[in-house]
């Protein structure tokens, strides 16, 4: 069925080939224009990095383990 589909595809695809360019053309068009819209929509109200009070934070860059038992072999 879906083999079926591609062959109507490319036998109108022959046929009219401006048409074709012209209607693809414009869904990639839009598209593009529905991705960056929706880029710039969640770049501008999406939680961003923490700007206030960045002084006060605080990193932890290394964590080690320790036994408290005396550990001798």
């Amino acid at each position: 069925m879906l083999t079926n589909y591609f062959k109507i595809a490319i036998a109108v695809l022959r046929r009219r080939k401006f048409f074709t360019f012209i209607s693809l053309f414009g869904i990639s068009f839009t598209l593009t224009i529905v991705l960056v819209v929706a880029a710039l929509v969640d770049h501008k109200f999406s939680a961003g990095y923490p700007d206030i009070n960045r002084g006060r934070e605080l990193f932890v860059s290394r964590m080690q383990l320790r036994s408290s038992k005396n550990e001798s072999a």
